[in-house]
């Protein structure tokens, strides 16, 4: 069928061409290997011996570092506190009471005492009374007590009557008496719950003085003894606890039951023995001579406890004169409770009942006035559940009055409350929410799509207490919450930034401190919510807000952190975002910078300016507004205190901004001024600095001051360079600090490119203090070094001949041209070579440098660099080698610029190593790739080498196997060749016809 097809449609059809054969293509000479990889026997023994390696300096961790910052501020405050206990004196008050064992202290009541000073209510009173009896009668009765409202805590005056007693500033007091604000009640006293707490501590005490074994055989005696001994020996506790409030018939009762118990617990025990010992007499024998010891141990254990406690308990009574001349008792605090005082336990005091020391022992009603108490989950649960609004918004304001230390179990109770439309309610709930998470376990209950919708919307609202309430408690459950920031996301995230840009309608700055806060917790570490921010336009938000407040910034300092962390964690991202670093913020950030005394608001300002100091427009405004006077300022007033690896970053980063600011043009001049600028003077005091980061800064910076020729000659002229090569005499060893050395290369670079500077640094000892630095092994330094060296020689005859006769100099520079992976090093040799051959003046030394292997190698494939300055340079010194080696017309004596001629065998050498390096191929690739840009100089001095090498009959014929007659032939087009034209033809014939 196919046959009846068109010819167009059989075309469709038809097979492809088989793909042509090419021949492979050789690799380039700079592509290829030289040699294969070697073993390193050889070089083992150059490997550093363990011993001598040094111990790593070990960096103090972030931990460690919180840890000792911790400890530092607990000594301070424990060394100002032993200033103050030492000149306290409880007997010099001025409104001291006569008699301090019938004082009472009562504390939390209405206002009675202020403070002399600021006139701040202490909330407490000193009571003396008339008879002892009367206060012990308080002191019993009167402790829990509502006066007005309050419930009071009353005790003794401690200060003179307890030795070794410190009031609460000092560090003494009872604790745990100052829980919630003036307007909670505390269901127990202070006094009590301490009692509790000292009673707790002694029977753990004594638990621990035990001892393993005493623990074993407690439990092997629990065991023997059974149930009934062991509720006995508690009763026992229990009985010893609360002796004192029973009264003496029920106690006979109680000790009659005892004796009962006991009898029936010895016939019990004597009826297992009878049965044991008719079983096994002589193991229950054993037995029982262990068990008799272990009692005796027993008894004789109590024995000395009860002693011990004894002599714990018993007082030991000292006197002080007074000023009157008369003795006050002092008394040691004892460590249970107050024996000199009736026994007043907290399980006897009935709350329900008012007893008075009266000799009737009249009762009063039950006392139903609303007492503090506990948050409890089911009483806020049971609430909700009512829907009793009274008791919801008490217990959110119990909640709120015991703290944040309260962990909950679920979101249950958080999803019922939302729902109840009460301003009341809502505003102390989003209170307690703000109290709630500032525990990261409650936050994983906040993290919910519900309750954050729900506190975003509460954003709508026109009240300030709640909006402020609000934002506190997103901003808590933002923190370190990535998955509370998603939820937030970009909706909620416009919302807050309005609410910051409203600013400028509020009179006080109390929403736009939290909300800056909150704002800074959801922006951390968020790149999408940092570049919406920007869309938003919180750049300007955050210049206008800074404005507004700059002129009360001692004030607002808080604010002014916030607002600039914000700033620092966008700032990253404002060129990708296309918003522009306005020189009106740069401004503001310079003024605060200059007026900040706060070392965390100046880091920050120093961040921003850092990161958009690389902008010419900006580091000309910072050179104008004297940020690097300042920068110095202050690394001056603080680098006795670098001692962390965070300090020594931050000081790192202000000495590079200073170096940054300095590689603008307008600001090298700026500050220069003539070698009279400040900053030039300052950065030259940092070269006779310790601190290498500092050294290195100062030292870079005059290689900044050093781009301009009037400058370098200026600053040779004022001994500037003698004291950098001072300075590198010092560090140019390999145990020097890099930076340093590399900084001092640089500089000296600059310094000597003038040409009147070079005789003046040689004559200094550049040379003699620089050629050490061969040995090293760091190639961003050797990369310097060889650009010092080439700029030190151009012109400068003896100096260039005495390096390039220096044979462990060459082969170091082939070793590093074949050998080293950094690029500049690779590229600055060939250089480096063809400057030595063009000023050392001398064919001499050319005999030594074509031995050494590769050395013409180096010199042949710069010449198929990519830069013409590489090319011409490659030709030339080409040039001179040819001719120092004889390799043009043998007769012609004039050959040698001193009338040096190398030796006859040195032609046959420099052959071998033209022809291995393939200068054939690497004249026909250049040629055919740059024939139509090559200059005027580049075409006379490749020519004038193809003159010098057609001479040879073997090098004739490897260049017409490479083919570079025929690429000659391109360079006919070539308008720069039109004045050798003649030349050019006479050598593409030569070539061509061999």
């Amino acid at each position: 069928m196919t046959q009846f097809l068109p010819p167009n449609l059989l075309a469709l059809f038809a097979p492809r061409d088989p793909i042509p054969y090419l021949p492979p293509v050789a690799k380039l000479p700079h592509e290829k290997k030289s040699r294969g990889y070697l073993g390193v026997g050889t070089f083992l023994k150059e490997f550093e011996d363990p011993k001598d390696t040094p111990p790593p300096t070990r960096v103090e961790t972030r931990e460690e570092r919180l840890e000792r910052r911790r400890r530092e501020r607990a000594e301070q405050v424990a060394y100002k506190l032993e200033q103050e206990i030492a000149v306290w004196d409880p007997n010099s008050a001025p409104n001291i009471t006569v008699d301090p064992f019938k004082t009472l202290f009562v504390a939390r009541i209405i206002v009675l005492i202020h403070n002399s000073v600021n006139g701040k209510p202490r909330g407490y009173a000193f009571i003396e009374y008339e008879h002892e009896r009367d206060m012990h009668s308080a002191y019993k009765h009167a402790d829990g007590k509502k006066i007005d409202g309050r419930r009071v805590l009353v005790d003794v005056e401690r200060a003179r009557t307890v030795k070794g007693w410190l009031p609460r500033r000092l560090g003494g007091g009872l604790g745990g008496t100052r829980r919630g604000g003036p307007e909670v009640n505390i269901k127990h006293s202070g006094r009590e719950d301490n009692e509790r707490e000292r009673e707790r501590y002694r029977l753990e005490r004594e638990r621990e003085e035990r001892g393993g074994r005493e623990r074993e055989r407690e439990r092997d005696r629990d065991r023997d003894r059974g149930v009934a001994f062991e509720r006995r020996r508690s009763r026992s506790r229990e009985r010893r606890r609360r002796s004192r409030s029973r009264s003496p018939r029920r106690e006979k009762r109680r000790r009659s039951k005892e004796r009962v118990r006991e009898e029936f617990d010895e016939n019990f025990d004597r009826r297992s023995r009878e049965k044991d010992r008719e079983r096994e007499r002589d193991r229950d024998r054993d037995r029982k001579r262990r068990r008799s010891k272990s009692r005796e141990k027993d008894r004789e254990r109590k024995r000395e406890r009860r002693e011990r406690r004894e002599r714990e308990r018993g007082e030991r009574l000292e006197y002080i004169k007074t000023d009157d001349g008369g003795e006050v008792r002092i008394k040691e605090e004892p460590i249970d409770d107050y024996p000199e005082y009736p026994q007043y336990p907290a399980e006897a005091y009935d709350q329900t009942r008012v007893k008075y020391e009266d000799e009737d022992e009249q009762k009063y009603e039950p006392d139903n006035t609303n007492g503090s108490r506990q948050y409890d989950d089911d009483d806020l649960s049971n609430a909700v559940d009512a829907n009793n609004e009274q008791d919801i918004l008490d217990n959110l304001k119990l909640i709120l009055a015991q703290g944040a230390n309260i962990e909950l179990e679920n979101s249950n109770i958080l999803k019922r409350i939302i729902p109840l439309n009460n301003d009341n309610i809502t505003q102390a709930f989003v209170e307690v929410a703000a109290e709630w998470c500032k525990l990261e376990h409650n936050r994983k209950f906040f993290t919910d799509k519900e309750i954050i919708e729900y506190l975003l919307g509460l954003l709508e609202k026109s009240e300030e207490s709640l909006i402020v309430s609000t934002i506190r408690a997103l901003g808590n459950i933002c923190y370190e919450n990535d998955e509370a920031r998603q939820i937030i996301d970009k909706k909620g995230l416009s919302t807050v930034i309005s609410i910051l840009e409203a600013d400028c309608s509020r009179k006080n700055n109390l929403l736009t401190l939290k909300v800056s806060g909150f704002l800074v917790n959801l922006l951390t570490s968020n790149d999408e919510l940092q570049k919406a921010a920007l869309k938003l336009n919180i750049v300007d938000i955050v210049e206008k807000v800074l404005n507004k407040y700059l002129k009360s910034f001692n004030e607002n300092q808080m604010l002014f952190a916030f607002l600039l962390t914000i700033l620092n964690n966008v700032i990253d991202y404002i060129e990708d975002q296309d918003v522009p670093f306005k020189e009106s913020l740069c401004c503001v950030l310079v003024d605060i910078f200059k007026m900040s005394t706060t070392p965390e608001i100046s880091v920050i300002c120093l961040e921003i300016l850092h990161g958009q100091s690389h902008k010419d427009e900006i580091k000309t405004l910072l050179a104008r507004q004297g940020v690097c006077e300042l920068v110095f300022e202050l690394i001056e007033k603080y680098r006795n205190q670098v001692n962390d690896e965070e300090s020594r970053t931050v000081m790192k980063m202000a000495c590079d901004m200073i170096v940054i600011i300095l590689t603008g043009d307008d600001c090298m001049y700026l500050l220069y001024n003539n070698g009279q600028g400040k900053v030039y003077e300052n950065m030259i005091t940092w070269l006779d600095s310790d601190d290498p980061d500092l050294l290195s800064t100062g030292v870079l910076a005059l290689g900044n001051f050093a781009r301009k020729d009037t400058h370098c000659i200026h600053m040779v002229q004022n001994g500037i360079s003698k004291k950098l090569i001072a300075l590198l005499s010092r560090h140019n060893t390999s145990q020097s600090d890099i930076k340093v050395q590399h900084a001092l290369l640089s500089t000296l670079k600059n310094l000597v490119i003038p040409q009147q500077n070079k005789p003046i640094v040689l004559e200094e000892g550049l040379i003699d203090v620089i050629y050490p630095m061969i040995e090293l092994d760091q190639y961003l330094v050797i990369f310097k070094l060889l650009g010092t060296f080439r700029m030190v020689i151009d012109g400068q005859e003896k100096a260039a001949l005495d390096l390039i006769s220096r044979k462990e100099f060459l082969e170091k520079l082939i070793y590093w041209c074949y050998n080293s992976d950094h690029l500049g090093v690779r590229g600055e040799i060939p250089r480096l070579l063809s400057w030595l051959i063009k000023h050392c003046h001398s064919f001499k030394p050319f005999k030594t440098l074509i031995q050494i292997k590769d050395s013409v190698k180096c010199l042949v494939e710069m010449t198929s660099s990519n830069h013409a300055v590489m090319q011409n340079e490659s030709f030339y010194a080409l040039n001179l080698l040819c001719i120092g080696c004889g390799v043009g017309n043998e007769s012609d004596s004039s050959n040698g610029v001193n009338g040096d001629h190398a030796a006859e065998d040195g032609d046959q050498t420099l052959f071998d190593q033209l022809i291995n390096a393939d200068i054939g191929k690497n004249l026909s690739f250049v040629v055919n790739k740059y024939s139509d840009k090559m200059d005027k100089h580049t075409i006379e001095n490749l020519l004038t080498l193809l003159e010098q090498l057609i001479n040879s009959p073997s090098l004739v014929g490897h260049l017409k196997s490479n083919n570079v007659g025929e690429a000659l032939a391109k360079l006919t087009a070539n308008p720069n060749a039109q004045a050798v034209s003649e030349k050019l033809n006479h050598v593409t014939v030569q070539i061509n016809e061999n």
